[in-house]
């Protein structure tokens, strides 16, 4: 299976094509066609303000509903595209924050990814679910930016890779879109409003409504923007899909398909090229500086997980090490129109990916026209089979283990905001411990995640939804289900297709619907899509309900998911064998580093006192066990293909089993402090609980382990002493 990624198309011309190309002024259609898309980081001077102007026009989603609707057209297929913009009028008519000419120098400088809730205040009345952060509200934000005359005839777009939430993006005060769902990366069309040789204005207004999410979400643009750049004809964005249709030790027979856009006015008649770089393993994305490296090193020794972790690096610097001239093919486009084509490719000797050698390579189409360079794309990928059978998983033909955590998007104190060296340190911790997977739960992830994980050899477990129709709270992602579920499940499968790290698909985590006699229904046309949208992979759910067991769930996914059933494999295994078996969300132990509480309890809810879990991993909800029952089953049910533990990390929110203020006493071993809390409880009827993270983590929020860490290891990584 050839996987790669596309989700940063950076262009750097000079490097592939030469410059006297580069310069040929194109003739023959309508613009000035000078070189490729421009992808261009757009996260600097930005202004930001929270709330709302008093008596400003009405922006709730039913509101601007029908605007919406036509976003995203070119995820769906032809006959379920809405054509047409409503006639009613546009949304935010009379707001002053659209308004380019508005003063917006009171407002705050901001850089992104910004996460306006991790800025406080911790409040003991917000809700300990979502961290007792202030992540919900309204958000504006406004960027002023030049571009030049030159740039006439190009296509201008916004591309945003999460903002949360309900998105809606206005430029020189006309709108252009938006999107509501808060985990996928979308872009709206700027050019017909963009004024050419001067300054031009992006507002933006993101709303979280209350209760709209079980953990902390975070509020505010918390990924990447770009401004990219199309000539008039050019690849569609996350146009390329490369897979192979052989790979064995000897050679790799590779497909890629195309799709190409012509937005000019005329038929035109193009040759597509490709070329395949062989990298190797590139290795960190982030690089040590020297007078850094020392004292990074002293503190991993200090914390004894160094455990000889060592990156295969063979190509650092990312240049060829080998050079494969591949396919071309002539094709004609009609005008305003796109085609899709297919290319064929063979390399020679290939170097897998795998969790151990995560080799890459870059694939670079380019698109010519008269002769002249109009598009290069660029993704890399990587070649390596992924199989899910009856007796477990397989890469490159091989048994695997997969050994993984389930992950939340924050990163700790930093919240929610992406930032590239915490990502890739978590990442580090948990190879140092033996872990070989993650599963990104509940939404799909930051694409630069996704990149770390194919370059240090991570396998990844791609979640969509934590609910369908069906909500778990008042206002999460089930509000939007029925006009948005389909877009967001092609977006994301389009943007990460191409990842080697990618393995699985997951379209929902403990969704209601499992309980329902059609439930299945619904689940059957969503790995339907998976499978139009990719049919090299697998699609599954994480399911923990007895009736999902036989109610068609069973026969819908690919890959049955299990949560908290390890009493449950062996029986399944009978009724269903046809069916491969993964262990989704596992253990869920309750700890507080570094804390001990005596006399030592076998019962799992005890061990709690001073608003913390003792560490002896001993202690969990009642849905929940500790590791060695994991451990006991798989090895009693060897064709389970492997287990996500919840969580690698402590994550901002769900602080089980203190997720709420109680009426209960509960134990304090100071007595002075007891007193407090009975005295407390005596004047309000209740004791306030200020716990706002969660306590599920192998390692805390800043990734430092706690003792489940070295258990863990143990058994993923029995080679090293632990």
């Amino acid at each position: 299976m050839v996987q790669g990624n596309d989700s940063k198309i950076t262009l750097r011309m000079s490097q592939y094509i030469p410059t006297a190309l580069i310069s040929i002024f194109c003739l023959g259609f309508i613009g000035n066609i000078t070189k490729g898309a421009e992808r261009t980081e757009f996260n600097c001077g930005w202004k930001f303000m929270r709330g709302e102007p008093t008596n400003s026009p009405a922006l709730d989603y039913e509101t601007v509903r029908p605007w919406l609707l036509a976003i995203g057209n070119e995820l769906l297929p032809y006959n379920k595209q809405i054509l047409n913009q409503s006639s009613t009028p546009m949304p935010g008519i009379g707001h002053p924050f659209i308004d380019p000419a508005f003063d917006d120098t009171t407002w705050r400088s901001v850089d992104l990814p910004h996460d306006w809730g991790i800025e406080g205040p911790f409040r003991q009345e917000y809700p300990a679910a979502t961290g007792k952060l202030p992540w919900w509200g309204i958000g504006w934000y406004r960027k002023h930016f030049y571009i030049p005359k030159e740039d006439a005839g190009k296509l201008i777009y916004l591309e945003i890779d999460g903002a949360m939430s309900q998105a809606l993006v206005w430029i020189n005060g006309q709108f252009v879109g938006g999107w509501p769902y808060g985990y996928t990366s979308f872009r709206v069309d700027l050019t017909p409003h963009i004024q050419f040789g001067t300054t031009n204005v992006i507002a933006i207004r993101l709303n979280n409504l209350p209760n709209s999410s079980r953990w902390y979400p975070g509020g505010g643009i918390y990924r990447n923007v770009w401004l990219i750049k199309y000539n008039p004809i050019h690849i569609a964005p996350w146009g390329v899909h490369v897979y192979h249709t052989h790979l064995c030790t000897n050679y790799a027979e590779l497909r890629t398909e195309v799709k190409v856009v012509n937005q000019s006015p005329q038929k035109v008649e193009l040759r597509l090229v490709a070329e395949i770089q062989e990298l190797g393993t590139l290795g960190p994305l982030t690089k040590p500086t020297p007078n850094t490296q020392p004292k990074k090193f002293l503190w991993i020794k200090q914390l004894g997980i160094t455990n000889d972790i060592r990156w295969p690096v063979s190509n650092p610097l990312g240049v060829p090490l080998r050079v494969i001239q591949a396919d071309s093919v002539k094709l004609q486009v009609d005008a305003k129109s796109s085609v899709k084509t297919n290319l064929s490719i063979t390399i020679r000797q290939p170097l897998l990916w795998s969790v151990t050698q995560p080799n890459l390579y870059r694939l670079i189409i380019t698109v010519e026209h008269n002769h002249c360079v109009v598009d290069v794309y660029e993704t890399l990928f990587g070649l390596r089979n992924a199989q899910f059978t009856t007796d477990g998983f397989k890469l490159n033909g091989e048994p695997l283990k997969i050994k993984g955590v389930c992950l939340h998007h924050d990163l700790g104190a930093l919240g929610a905001a992406v930032n590239i060296r915490a990502m890739e340190r978590q990442l580090e911790l948990l190879k140092s411990m033996g872990a070989n997977a993650i599963r990104t739960s509940h939404n799909p992830p930051a694409p630069e995640l996704l990149e770390l994980c194919d370059r240090l050899g991570m396998l990844v477990l791609v979640e969509a939804f934590d609910c369908w129709a069906k909500g778990k709270n008042t206002n999460d992602y089930h509000i939007f289900w029925a006009d948005w579920y389909e877009k967001d499940l092609r977006a994301m499968m389009r943007r990460d297709r191409n990842h080697p790290s990618v393995i699985l698909w997951s379209i929902g985590n403990e969704i209601l619907e499992q309980r329902d006699p059609d439930g299945w229904k619904l689940a059957l046309r969503l790995v339907d899509i998976c499978h139009q949208e990719d049919h090299t992979r697998r699609v599954t759910a994480a399911l923990h309900t007895d009736e999902a067991l036989t109610n068609g769930f069973q026969h819908a996914l690919d890959v049955y998911g299990f949560n908290y059933s390890p009493h449950k494999y062996g029986q399944f295994r009978n009724a269903n064998p046809g069916t491969p078996m993964l262990a989704t969300e596992t253990a869920s132990c309750v700890s507080s580093r570094g804390e001990y509480f005596f006399p030592v309890s076998t019962n799992k809810r005890e061990g709690r006192a001073n608003f913390h879990v003792s560490s002896y991993d001993l202690y969990a909800p009642r849905w929940a066990y500790p590791p060695d029952v994991e451990f006991e089953a798989q090895e009693r049910n060897p064709f389970v293909a492997g287990e996500f533990v919840w969580t690698g990390f402590d994550y901002l929110g769900e602080p089980t089993p203190y997720d709420r203020d109680t009426a209960n006493l509960l134990h304090f071993t100071d007595p002075q402090v007891m007193g407090w809390k009975l005295a407390e409880r005596s004047a309000i009827g209740r004791i306030l609980v200020p716990s706002r993270s969660s306590y599920f983590g192998i390692m805390d929020t800043c990734g430092f382990p706690k003792d489940r860490y070295y258990l863990y290891r143990s058994v993923w990584r029995p080679e090293v002493p632990t």
